[in-house]
């Protein structure tokens, strides 16, 4: 994959020496013309195996998208049409709604009080946000799920900014410096790819993110934007096994196929996005 971003010439970048060599020749030094025209013969014959690389890696990530797709579409559907679930679940979600109710405020904040500490210590967000939408219908349950998934952020990022960065530093390394140069770059859009990416490692970018003292405004919102779709999504699938269930249950897997070769459309085509997917992909 970093060949398709990177193409090198004798271990240099060959855009960079084709940038020189062409320097080299506005300014009279002979014979540099011929070398020129040997770097660009040697980029276009390595073009095609380096395409054909990315479009191999390419179509192994469609293919996990639609294996991802296919795995939500049926556990979902698996689980709602178990003899336990398919009614007991639904009668089982009314009857905490209406407990629910009957609570009103406190029950919001007892969601975001056991959703954020949940979720700060490792339970998936996406989770929250399903739950969420099955306890407050689709559109709080995704206001809901989102503020849990920003509430959960806030101790991570704190912690790291004010009293762990040494120790980050020290676990991460190298990784961390390259990641920092990312942040140093460009924080917002950074933030905001991995956050939006559906397999994402939203827990590390929290630490990531604290360490490089990114601007806590500007981190919160990123997040928020990124976080959003995948947050209605789940929440959407969470109030199908109240009501409407069919349609929901296949709204919410297109609409997270649709995010996911977004991404990975994406990821290919911005030189940023393709290094944050080759860092976050090492181990």
């Amino acid at each position: 994959m970093s060949q398709a971003f990177q193409p090198v010439l004798f271990g240099i970048p060959r855009q960079s020496v084709i940038h020189w060599l062409e320097s080299l020749r506005h300014y009279g030094w002979p014979g540099i013309g011929k070398i020129q025209k040997v770097a660009i013969m040697t980029e276009k014959q390595t073009a095609p195996a380096e395409s054909n690389g990315t479009k191999s890696t390419m179509a192994k990530d469609v293919l996990r998208a639609f294996l991802l797709a296919a795995g939500l579409a049926g556990f979902a559907w698996s689980v709602y049409k178990m003899p336990w679930g398919k009614q007991s679940a639904a009668d089982n979600v009314v009857m905490v709604r209406d407990w629910i109710e009957e609570w009103g405020a406190f029950a919001w904040i007892g969601f975001l009080i056991v959703g954020g500490a949940v979720v700060t210590i490792g339970f998936p967000r996406i989770a929250m946000a399903f739950v969420g939408g099955a306890l407050f219908g689709v559109a709080w349950g995704t206001v809901l799920g989102l503020a849990v998934a920003l509430l959960a952020a806030v101790p991570v990022y704190a912690f790291t900014r004010l009293v762990g960065s040494d120790l980050v530093t020290r676990r991460m390394g190298a990784r961390l410096q390259r990641m920092d140069s990312l942040l140093q770059e460009n924080a917002f859009m950074v933030i905001l790819l991995i956050r939006f990416c559906p397999v994402g490692n939203h827990f590390l970018v929290n630490y990531f993110a604290g360490v490089a003292a990114i601007p806590f405004g500007a981190f919160m919102l990123a997040s928020m934007i990124g976080c959003f779709p995948e947050t209605f999504i789940f929440a959407l699938l969470g109030g199908g096994f109240v009501e409407n269930f069919n349609l929901r249950l296949w709204t919410s897997v297109g609409l997270f196929l649709c995010c996911s070769l977004i991404t990975i459309w994406y990821y290919r085509r911005s030189l940023l996005a393709a290094r944050i997917m080759r860092l976050m992909r090492q181990e």
